[in-house]
């Protein structure tokens, strides 16, 4: 074999060499990544159950359990309405608002950690932002909010300031309206597709058998 050919030989089997290194610097590499993000995702998993361990136990301290919802509902209206509330309505309000908020503290912090998707933490936006919007309860919600911001995470608490000042409650309004007229054009579709389907196939097992006549 001539110098050239060996040489030549000599370059391919580094130019293999080196690419064998490659490919496995980038398996190495690619692993760890995949370690990395699971030990991520199983820390913040941590966090969130440590967080709502924690809520569950601030609840049970400060007295927030077996809210009554109607007393606590009477006692917003009658704020709302500038009428005197009584002890327990007042206290079953400011329990129930304060459930609402906490638990929706969990909620962002889960969403924060990327475990909970866009849509999910969007609808429990807006099913805050109802509550605010109601026009018989809304003002003791929000006042109940704002004065639990301090325990708030800082984020958390930027949320809640959006939502107080920065809800729109006609356009929710318009929002709720389209989304429940098309839930009923959506229902009334798939009640006429259902008719049309029974005419066309009729259910065999409402069909009667015909009677076999024997002949004497």
């Amino acid at each position: 074999m001539s110098t050239a050919s060996r040489l030549a030989s000599l370059a391919e089997f580094l130019s293999l060499s080196q690419l064998g290194s490659f490919l496995g610097s980038i398996g190495i590499a690619g692993s760890l990544l995949l370690v990395a993000y699971e030990l991520k995702q199983s820390r913040d998993i941590a966090v969130v159950q440590l967080a709502s361990q924690r809520l569950d136990l601030q609840t049970r301290m400060i007295g927030r359990v077996n809210v009554d919802a109607q007393i606590a509902h009477e006692g917003m209206v009658k704020f709302g309405a500038g009428k005197e509330v009584s002890e327990e309505q007042w206290n079953h309000a400011a329990n129930y608002s304060a459930n609402l908020w906490h638990g929706l503290s969990l909620t962002h912090l889960t969403y924060e950690k990327d475990l909970l998707d866009e849509k999910a933490w969007t609808g429990q936006l807006r099913d805050v932002q109802i509550e605010i919007c109601d026009t018989n309860t809304g003002e003791f919600f929000e006042m109940i909010g704002a004065a639990h911001a301090i325990l708030f995470t800082p984020s958390f608490a930027e949320v809640v300031s959006d939502l107080i000042n920065l809800t729109d409650c006609q356009a929710l309004a318009d929002l709720s309206a389209a989304d429940h007229h098309e839930q009923w054009t959506n229902k009334t579709r798939d009640t006429e597709k259902y008719t049309a389907d029974r005419v066309e196939t009729p259910d065999q097992s409402l069909t009667p058998e015909p009677t076999e006549i024997t002949r004497p």
